[in-house]
């Protein structure tokens, strides 16, 4: 008899004795043995029913033995375990684990072979379940030994080795891989290494089963010429995302269309705004725009700490249309509607009337009209009297200036006109300006537009850099599949602002483009991408397994467009894989409508992907990566990582500061001529021109900039590379110049454009965007271009934030005291 049997038989037959013990105790009745008997009878039928049960879940547990087969599939392959596959088996182990967890304390109901059958097959998942948990660092190992000597760079005659986090990057092979490279990590090194990797492993891929995607031609030029210089391999597919994204038109489309280039795109949108600038209404919109809104101001929570933004707001300029810099947004409003209503003034001329020895220095009033003798003064303070937390100056000492202001004037018998913050608030403070001086008898006429035009100092300029926010306007609402008619709705409910005057702006451009587009049967760059889309979606059999392998460039700076065009290719219900390079740290497009979260949140967009950390910077020294680290630190949405130099040059970080008694144009001037020297001296050292960049955030408007290029090539130092902070990407030198450095509307951070003007036109996601986070990248992009030492312009009481925040890395501040020659 086997177990079972005996254990079920001692049990109805104990129960039984306890049973009859009783009846005999209570002297039960014939019905009760009745039901006694049919007590037993149900017992049986429970415990065979309980019998099924269990052999059920035993039988469930023996199919296991396919999970065995599918492990020895994995092994034979020899290829790479995906984490989804490694996912979906251990948790399939685990479920098989728990049925053999019950199955073990239901044993006393399973005959002795039946059980060990389980016990044996168990054993062995648990042994494939180490095999499984392995895998893939066996597999890393046995494939880096096998290609030890085309990562050492010998199979090509190469000097340089790749290190041992570029081959991990490199020999992973999962369904989506992020490889997150630090600044001078070797990016381009490693993307050009995994294709020649794919083309030679001993389970290689075809290079027509190959696409890499970069989102320039210079960089698709440079992944290119990495490819054929390097391993002489010129038969991969590398491609920018437009032009792939035309060449999937053109094999779908019996008509192709006329590809309207950037420049030409540019050029069309820029000749349809001069045009429209004739007509009456956009000509108020545009002059409303330049009056009001063109300068913009961070708000508290573009800040991690209180003291940063009391720092900011403290050092902050603003542009008048005279170009003149004033202390807050309000003296900027009040100059500009004076300029506008052709009120002669002087910002902060020397009352030389004021009692002197005070406390308070020399009394500057905030505005005189000379025309008229009087003065106005706008005072910082609320309805309450509160004045803003940043003021370096206490509520009391503020308002005892106030007072003693006032005496001087009642005093001396001058005019006073007094403004207040609390009216700019409320919207009044114009209004209220306007019938003040009007009490005084100053005589207004508002220039026309024309007028505005002739008279503003650099208008052209501005008026180009507005075009060319309109082309990105334009670009972002193509990309989001935002049409005219939709900017229209979205526009109806905007408040009246610098949003709406501005969108109202674009929308009349954006329609009058489109017109033209389909008028002379074109497609633009953003088109490109949109057509191709639906085509790969609408055509998805051809397209979701056409490559085995799409590489993508510089992933930090897609948008949603280019992630729809990257999954059309890479769904789940496809087998290609993606590899994509790239570092938040250096995510630069945003205005262009790249977010950065795609590469943050990599794992939303595509599931189980495998990360690897390049963390040597082989280009700076120790010291620029140590304040570049402590740099990005400030940003609140970031991968953390901690890059490392490679380079043991601790040369402190040279700040020139100039004192803050000169003028913006003194500035300026002594700015370039001492950057020249600086200039002059590294090539009279031997440093090659070409070795030295000089960076400004601004290529408009930026008279530094222009001034110390003409310098340069003037005096024959034609070789000196000149970028801006966005084109300087991607590029390095031994020397780099960073100009002006410093708070304000032409400062870094910059504040020249109020990227909020597109949020109308962005996604939702990006327009919650830290705007000070995405000018940290632009200097971390600046600074990281640098081999060997870094020169940073400034002024004193003007300083740049990020300054602060990578003081301990700066030297003491160099006073440029030198003598120059007349320009």
């Amino acid at each position: 008899m086997d177990r079972y049997k005996v254990s079920v038989g001692v049990i109805l037959f104990l129960v039984g004795l306890l049973l009859i013990h009783y009846l005999r105790l209570v002297n039960l009745s014939f019905m009760s043995l009745i039901i006694l008997l049919l007590f037993f009878s149900s017992a049986l039928v429970f415990l065979k029913k309980l019998r099924k049960l269990i052999l059920d879940k035993l039988s469930l547990f023996m199919k296991g033995k396919s999970l065995l087969d599918e492990v020895l599939d994995i092994e034979k392959s020899n290829g790479y375990l995906t984490s989804q596959r490694f996912h979906k088996l251990m948790k399939q182990f685990d479920e098989y684990s728990t049925i053999f967890r019950e199955l073990t304390k239901l044993r006393i109901f399973l005959k002795k072979g039946e059980f060990s059958q389980a016990e044996k097959l168990y054993s062995l998942m648990n042994e494939k379940r180490e095999v499984i948990k392995n895998y893939n660092e066996n597999f890393i190992r046995e494939r880096l030994k096998t290609h030890k000597s085309f990562f050492d760079g010998k199979d090509d005659g190469l000097e340089r080795s790749l290190d041992k986090q570029q081959r991990l990057a490199i020999v992973k092979d999962d369904k989506h891989n992020l490889v997150i490279a630090g600044a001078g990590s070797g990016k381009t090194a490693v993307l050009t290494a995994r294709i020649v990797y794919l083309l030679r492993r001993k389970d290689r891929i075809a290079s027509e089963r190959i696409l890499a995607l970069a989102f320039n031609r210079k960089a698709a030029k440079e992944v290119d010429k990495r490819l054929k210089s390097d391993y002489n391999v010129d038969s991969v597919e590398v491609r920018t995302f437009h032009s792939f994204g035309l060449s999937i038109i053109n094999e779908n489309l019996a008509e192709r269309p006329i590809v309207l280039t950037k420049n030409k795109s540019e050029k069309r949108i820029r000749d349809i705004f001069l045009k429209l600038r004739k007509n009456k209404r956009l000509k108020n919109l545009l002059s409303e725009y330049f009056s009001r809104y063109l300068d913009e101001e961070l708000d508290e929570a573009s800040f991690s700490e209180k003291e940063e933004y009391y720092h900011y707001m403290r050092n902050k300029q603003y542009t008048t249309l005279s170009v003149e810099r004033v202390k807050s947004f309000s003296e900027r409003d009040i100059a500009n509607f004076l300029f506008r209503n052709n009120v002669k003034f002087v910002y902060e001329d020397v009352a030389r009337w004021a009692d002197t020895g005070d406390s308070y220095g020399p009394y500057r009033p905030d505005f005189y009209l000379p025309d008229y003798g009087l003065y106005i003064e706008h005072w910082g303070v609320d309805e309450k009297g509160n004045i803003p937390p940043w003021f370096e100056m206490s509520k009391k000492r503020y308002h005892e200036k106030m007072k003693w202001a006032r005496e001087q004037f009642s005093n001396h018998e001058k005019v006073l006109i007094e403004t207040f913050e609390y009216q700019k608030r409320g919207g009044q403070l114009e209004t209220i300006l306007k019938e003040k001086l009007m009490e005084k008898n100053v005589s207004m006429k508002e220039l026309t537009y024309e007028e505005l035009v002739e008279r503003v100092y650099g208008f052209k300029e501005t008026c180009d850099k507005v075009s060319e926010m309109f082309s990105t306007f334009i670009n972002l609402a193509k990309s989001n599949h935002i049409s005219p008619d939709k900017l229209r709705s979205r526009i109806s409910k905007l408040p009246d602002t610098q949003r709406k005057v501005f969108a109202k702006m674009g929308l009349s451009i954006y329609k009058a483009y489109q017109k033209s587009l389909k008028k002379n049967n074109e497609i633009d760059f953003e088109d490109m991408i949109n057509r191709a889309i639906k085509l790969a979606k609408k055509k998805r059999e051809k397209y979701k397994n056409r490559y085995d392998h799409v590489l993508v460039d510089e992933f930090q700076d897609v948008s949603n467009q280019k992630v729809e065009l990257i999954k059309a290719l890479v769904g789940d219900d496809s087998d290609t894989k993606l590899f994509c390079v790239g570092d938040d740290w250096q995510s630069i497009y945003a205005f262009a409508g790249s977010e950065v979260r795609f590469f943050i949140e990599f794992e939303d967009c595509f599931s189980y992907p495998e990360k690897t950390f390049l963390e040597w910077n082989y280009r700076c020294s120790k010291t620029i990566v140590a304040a570049s680290n402590q740099l990005i630190s400030h940003n609140k949405e970031r991968v953390d990582k901690l890059v490392k130099a490679f380079s043991d040059n601790e040369r402190a970080i040279i700040l020139c500061e100039f004192q803050p008694h000169l003028k913006w144009q003194e500035y300026k001037k002594e700015q370039y001529e001492h950057a020249f020297c600086i200039i002059k001296e590294l090539v009279n050292n031997s440093v090659p021109m070409e070795d030295i960049m000089v960076i400004s955030r601004f290529r408009f408007g930026d008279t530094i900039f222009d001034n110390l290029k003409i310098k340069c090539t003037s005096e024959g130092y034609v070789g000196v590379r000149f970028n801006t902070a966005h084109r300087c990407k991607g590029q390095e030198a031994k020397y780099v110049i960073i100009l002006d450095v410093t708070s304000g509307t032409y400062g870094f951070p910059s504040e020249i454009i109020d990227n909020s003007v597109f949020d109308i036109v962005k996604s939702e996601s990006a327009k919650t965007e830290n705007k000070l986070d995405a000018e940290r990248r632009l200097f971390y992009v600046a600074l990281t271009r640098s081999k060997e030492g870094v020169y940073i312009y400034t002024q004193k009481n003007r300083e740049s934030i990020f300054l602060n925040e990578i003081k301990d890395y700066l030297s003491e501040p160099v006073i440029p005291e030198l003598q120059f020659d007349e320009p």
